[in-house]
């Protein structure tokens, strides 16, 4: 009996080795090797993360090429609205002395009894003139400009 005994607890022994050789195996060893990289596999992923750092180093490049300009754009704009306003006051003191003219004129004309006199003629004619030379002033600051 003792031998039957001895018998049985060797196969056993090497039935369950048996069962843990095919688990190490099947599921350990599988397992750890398509888990693990390649040294192809680790070459090309070295060289997608090189060729990503130099786009990125690119894009840097670019974006401060391109906030530079951006910089350089806004002064232009910045300058361009100043010389708008400065034009429009020009323009708006034209205008406001153009109408003052034309008031002049009106009531000079108005007066169907009273010939208008020679000192108001020319005191209207001056400022007409002085009108032309203001636009024309705004005329060669508006080229100028452009």
């Amino acid at each position: 009996m003792e031998q039957t005994f001895l018998a049985g607890l060797v196969i056993g022994l090497f039935v369950g080795w048996l069962i843990e050789l095919l688990i190490d195996v099947f599921f350990w060893r599988r397992g750890n090797s398509a888990a693990g990289m390649t040294s192809k596999q680790l070459a090309d992923a070295n060289l997608s993360l090189a060729t990503a750092r130099q786009h990125i180093n690119l894009l840097d490049v670019e974006l401060s090429e391109l906030t530079t300009q951006n910089r350089a754009l806004n002064a232009t704009l910045y300058d361009s609205r100043r010389e708008i306003e400065n034009l429009r006051a020009q323009l708006a003191m034209i205008a406001a002395s153009r109408g003052e003219n034309m008031r002049e004129i009106s009531s000079i004309y108005s007066r169907d009894s009273e010939k208008p006199s020679d000192t108001k003629l020319n005191d209207f004619i001056a400022a007409a003139a002085q009108t032309v030379d203001e636009r024309d002033a705004f005329k060669r600051s508006a080229d100028e400009a452009a």
